[in-house]
């Protein structure tokens, strides 16, 4: 009889290097969205606004995408990855709009 160990991987296994592209990602779409939104009433605190905001859901996105890309695509296929990337973008979008935009 022989004895079939699994390796345990951790939840947080590359974590750091998911949080480095989400908040590059978040800080990206942060700057370029008052580009498209400008008007005459923008001001530099809406901006730097705009800016955090979208580093810190880039890093909300990464810990969301982190363990999911461990729990369900262990074996990291590509259009496994891009389905995790957008379900996890949409999950915490999702919570954004449902716990902190939706006065209750």
């Amino acid at each position: 009889m022989q004895v079939v160990i699994q390796k345990y991987k951790p939840v947080f296994n590359g974590f750091f290097e998911y949080l480095g592209i989400w908040s590059l990602a978040g800080l990206v779409g942060g700057v370029s969205a008052p580009v498209f939104a400008t008007g005459p009433t923008e001001t530099f605190y809406a901006f730097v606004f705009q800016v955090i905001g979208g580093v810190v859901i880039g890093a909300l996105i990464s810990i969301a995408y982190t363990i999911f890309q461990n729990k369900y695509n262990q074996t990291r296929k590509l259009i496994i990855s891009c389905g995790v990337a957008i379900g996890a973008w949409l999950l915490v979008r999702y919570l954004i709009v449902t716990f902190l935009l939706i006065p209750s």
